[in-house]
């Protein structure tokens, strides 16, 4: 929640743990991923189960400086296991760091039962417990997607207050995101009288507006050819889509996914989905 996280700066490392148990997001100040499929309804109308592959084409091949030259604000730290700072060096160097200048910290810490992932506008926690290569770098896509929403897309006091709100702090009108958002939200838990629910790329994209971007930043840059199914059957996904290709990734199309969505099925959970790397 932009601006909102400073709060979470200021007890970072003496409370991380305690971030994760906070189930409310405007109490936490960060959005937080799904923990599990439980909560999945029947979204569908006909079809098969979905089964998409994400190939995200992630080589190793630039240095620590080099990293460090693109976000040079950015701290990494916590509970490393083996390997991912590799992951996490791959995806931030892929991925547009232009919209992720507002990330101070990402932290990884291990802890069981809690929540995988907490984002918002300068900060992202993983929480890498049992998580899977695959699952880890969906957790933490998801996540940045936050972060390009709340930071790196931001409007100013300038202008008025829009209907939206990230926590106690107002989305402004100038605010970009805004376009996304309404797309399928009058306000920050409202969903427009259009809204249907193929017109989210999950079921967990429709519980607010900043899960529904966050969601289809994920499946757009895993799962591309899959987001293009989906929004060749649909007018709004075919918005979201262009949204993020056009505001986020600069008008870059991805070669990822298999492009096998049922365009009447959704899933609860993109980070879920199984990817190749």
């Amino acid at each position: 929640m932009k601006k909102f996280l400073f709060i979470l700066n200021l007890f970072f490392v003496t409370v991380s743990i305690s971030l994760f148990i906070v189930e409310n997001k405007d109490q936490a100040g960060v959005h937080a991923v799904s923990q599990s499929i439980a909560k999945e309804e029947d979204l569908t109308s006909t079809g098969a189960e979905v089964v998409s592959i994400g190939y995200a084409n992630i080589e190793i091949k630039k240095t620590e400086d080099e990293l460090k030259d693109l976000y040079p604000q950015l701290n990494i730290s916590g509970d490393l296991k083996d390997g991912r700072m590799d992951l996490i060096k791959a995806l931030l160097l892929d991925l547009p760091a232009d919209k992720l200048q507002n990330l101070y910290n990402l932290k990884i810490t291990q802890i069981k039962g809690t929540n995988r992932g907490l984002g918002g506008a300068n900060m992202v926690i993983i929480n890498d417990y049992e998580l899977s290569d695959e699952e880890f770098i969906s957790v933490l896509v998801h996540e940045l997607g936050h972060a390009v929403d709340l930071g790196g897309i931001q409007g100013s006091p300038v202008s008025k207050k829009s209907a939206f709100n990230d926590g106690p702090n107002p989305i402004y009108t100038n605010d970009l995101s805004l376009l996304y958002y309404a797309y399928s939200w009058d306000d920050t838990s409202k969903q427009n009288n259009t809204a249907e629910h193929l017109d989210f790329v999950s079921g967990y994209a429709m519980t607010d507006p900043f899960e529904d971007f966050a969601e289809s930043f994920t499946y757009y840059y895993l799962h591309n050819y899959d987001f293009k199914v989906l929004a060749q059957n649909n007018a709004k996904l075919a918005l979201k889509y262009s949204y993020i290709r056009d505001y986020v990734f600069d008008g870059k199309e991805l070669q990822t996914g298999v492009g096998e969505s049922n365009p009447n099925k959704r899933v609860w959970d993109i980070t879920k989905l199984a990817i190749a790397i």
